[in-house]
C-alpha cells in the first residue's frame, strides 16, 4: 500500500483501470509518498519520472525542474530528457 500526501496547489492523478498492471501516477507540483516495500510504481512529472520500491520520499516539481528527497530506501530518477531519448 502506498500512502500519498498531496500538498497545497498540487495535482496527483492516475488511471484507475490501468493502475492494476501499470502503476503510474501523474504529479503536477509537490507530494510526499510512503510506499510499502514490494509495491513498485512510477511518478511521472513534466521534469522526469521517479520509480520507487518500498521507500519514503518527497517530490517537488515546478515546470521542468524537480527535486527528489529520499528519506528511506531508494528511488530511480529519469529526467524528461532521458525519457525522450535526448
Amino acid at each position: 500500500q502506498a500512502y500519498r500526501y498531496r500538498l497545497e496547489n498540487s495535482r496527483l492523478t492516475y488511471n484507475h483501470i490501468t493502475w492494476l498492471w501499470e502503476r503510474k501516477l501523474q504529479l503536477l507540483g509537490k507530494a510526499s509518498f510512503n510506499v510499502t516495500k514490494g509495491k513498485t510504481f512510477t511518478v511521472r512529472t513534466e521534469a522526469g519520472d521517479v520509480t520507487v520500491l518500498g521507500t519514503k520520499f518527497l517530490i517537488d516539481q515546478q515546470g521542468k525542474k524537480m527535486t527528489v528527497n529520499c528519506e528511506e530506501g531508494s528511488v530511480q530518477v529519469e529526467t524528461a530528457v532521458d525519457r525522450e531519448g535526448g
